[in-house]
């Protein structure tokens, strides 16, 4: 059975590998991580089949933009990439994103992550502006999806079960 539902401690080994492997600039350990998953303004979600977390997603809380949520990564599994995880986790997301009341999702994406950039427009996401610094070297964008739309959102489910 696959399932997306909320991120615990015990995720944590996993979480870091996957950080480590897609997103190596942001030197993430052990600690930091444990400490975001039971942090108020952090929420994660784990694609889960068959006992194995195939890929997470991880969003933030910005004081500063209280109706504004962050998408601060999303990663899958090499050997799971191509099947429709990542889409799931994106949906799921934003359908748990909107039912804690946030309006609108942001992210960074490297300019050239072709990949990201389409799924990221086929769920409703728009160029917003370049991001003012390089991220691992690389031009960054932001984009933004205004998340109330319902033609975006999955049908309601309990991401808890």
């Amino acid at each position: 059975m696959e399932y997306v539902v909320p991120c615990t401690g015990s995720d944590t080994p996993e979480l870091l590998r996957l950080m480590n492997e897609f997103f190596p600039y942001i030197e993430a350990d052990f600690a930091s991580v444990l400490d975001r998953l039971h942090d108020e303004n952090f929420t994660f979600l784990k694609f889960h089949y068959q006992e194995q977390l195939l890929g997470y997603i991880e969003f933030e809380s910005l004081e500063e933009r209280p109706s504004v949520v962050r998408l601060n990564g999303i990663a899958v599994r090499k050997d799971a990439q191509g099947q429709g995880v990542g889409k799931d986790l994106m949906l799921a997301g934003m359908h748990a994103m909107h039912e804690k009341g946030f309006e609108k999702i942001f992210l960074l994406v490297a300019k050239d992550n072709a990949t990201a950039k389409k799924l990221y427009s086929q769920l409703g996401f728009q160029f917003h502006q370049m991001h003012e610094h390089e991220i691992a070297g690389k031009e960054a964008e932001e984009w933004e999806c205004v998340i109330g739309d319902a033609r975006i959102l999955p049908p309601h489910q309990d991401l808890s079960e």
